[in-house]
C-alpha cells in the first residue's frame, strides 16, 4: 500500500515496528527471489533510503535495486552508500537499527556485509575496498559468531561471495619486482588478494 506493506502486530516476532526498516527488508527479500511488479515499492523504499542516508536501509535498498535489475538507480545509491561509509569511518559505522534492532558490533557487521554485497554487484568491483571492508568485518567476529543471527548471516553471505570471486581468479595473479640501481633485488609472486593490499612504509 502506497509503496509499503501491511503487517500485523505479531509480524517478525514483534521486531517489525519500524515501517522504513520493514519495508526495505521485505522489498529486498522479494527482489532477491525475482518477484516483479514492485516498481512502486522500490521507488518508495529507495527515496526513503536516499533521504535518510541510513546505512542499513540504504544497503538493503541498493541490493534490491540490483536484484531488480534497476542498475542506474542502484549505482547512484551505491555511490552514496560508500561515500557515507567513508565519511563515517569503519570504526564508527551506525544506523538507526536493523530489522532485529541489532546494535554495536552486530549492527556494524550487518552494515559491512550489505556494503560488501553491494560492492560485488559492480561490473568491475573495487576489490581493494572490498578487502578493506572484509578485514574489518572479520575483526568483529567472536567465537565464530558476529553477535546476532542476522549479523552472522549477512557476514557469511558477504565473505562467501568474496571467496567465490577469489577462487575464480588465479592464485598467481601477478608478481612484485623491486629494482635497485637497475638490478633486481627482490621478486615475489602474489595472489590476487595480496595485490590489493600492497603498502610501503
Amino acid at each position: 500500500q502506497n509503496g509499503g506493506w501491511k503487517t500485523g502486530s505479531g509480524y517478525n516476532h514483534g521486531w517489525g515496528k519500524s515501517a522504513a526498516v520493514s519495508d526495505a527488508y521485505i522489498l529486498h527479500a522479494l527482489c532477491y527471489i525475482g518477484e516483479r511488479g514492485l516498481e512502486k515499492e522500490l521507488q518508495a523504499v529507495s527515496n526513503e533510503a536516499l533521504k535518510s542516508k541510513d546505512l542499513y536501509r540504504l544497503g538493503l535498498a541498493t541490493l534490491a535495486n540490483y536484484h531488480y535489475e534497476n542498475i542506474t538507480d542502484a549505482k547512484k545509491m551505491a555511490t552514496l552508500l560508500f561515500e557515507t561509509i567513508e565519511e563515517m569511518g569503519l570504526d564508527n559505522l551506525h544506523a538507526d537499527h536493523s530489522i532485529t534492532y541489532s546494535s554495536g558490533n552486530a549492527l556494524k557487521a550487518e552494515i559491512l556485509g550489505l556494503a560488501i554485497l553491494v560492492g560485488l554487484e559492480a561490473k568491475t568491483p573495487d576489490m581493494a575496498m572490498i578487502y578493506k571492508y572484509s578485514s574489518k568485518l572479520i575483526s568483529l567476529r567472536s567465537g565464530g559468531y558476529f553477535g546476532t543471527t542476522q549479523a552472522t548471516v549477512w557476514a557469511l553471505k558477504a565473505l562467501t561471495a568474496i571467496a567465490i570471486i577469489d577462487q575464480k581468479q588465479s592464485n598467481e595473479a601477478g608478481q612484485i619486482v623491486v629494482m635497485i640501481n637497475g638490478e633486481e633485488a627482490f621478486k615475489e609472486k602474489l595472489s590476487n588478494r595480496a595485490l590489493h593490499n600492497i603498502s610501503a612504509d
